[in-house]
């Protein structure tokens, strides 16, 4: 079984996915996350001939892109000092990357982002505000493997021994959201 909270087998671990850590911060409101993994092939061309040979390059960053609902105003209280936090750690041509937690991100093994760029809109007081924000995996460069024959992978995913126990894997549960 998964280390990873399925969403649909309880209230507790579907609010685990609308919630997101980046830091010490735990995200206001209600947060959405979709991964997009990319890989890099450089395509040959044989002139005369059906098909291309390809050779595998490695693995571009993935990346998360995220939509945080703000529903309320101490969501909102929270977003705006989040915000000038997460402002201070990009001055200075020095960006310190935040430790993610998210069921998305932790499937995809992503443990530490950088913020690649925040669209804040104007709020409209008839619907709960939406931001919307891109993480960029950040770690060291690894090495290319090959790309011979089809192989198969596992998936390791590695968990916090006393948040496992606890039920909470890693995220601390809250309660349902009425915006699901």
């Amino acid at each position: 079984m998964s280390e990873v909270p399925y969403f649909g087998n309880s209230q507790e671990d579907a609010a685990l996915w609308d919630r997101m850590y980046l830091g010490d911060f735990l995200l206001p409101g209600v947060v959405r996350v979709t991964v997009t993994h990319a890989w890099k092939y450089e395509v040959g061309e044989t002139e005369g001939t059906d098909g291309a040979p390809t050779v595998y390059k490695g693995r571009a960053p993935r990346s998360l892109a995220c939509t945080l609902i703000v529903p309320d105003q101490e969501s909102f209280d929270a977003f705006v000092e989040m915000h000038r936090e997460i402002n201070a750690f990009n001055t200075g041509g020095v960006v310190t990357p935040f430790e993610v937690r998210h069921p998305q991100a932790q499937i995809a093994g992503i443990t530490s982002v950088n913020v690649t760029d925040m669209v804040v809109p104007a709020p409209d007081s008839l619907t709960p505000w939406t931001i919307t924000f891109t993480l960029l995996e950040h770690g060291p460069p690894r090495q290319a493997q090959s790309s011979g024959s089809p192989r198969r992978g596992t998936l390791d995913l590695e968990s916090d021994d006393e948040a496992a126990q606890a039920g909470t894997r890693g995220l601390a549960p809250l309660p349902p959201s009425r915006f699901s």
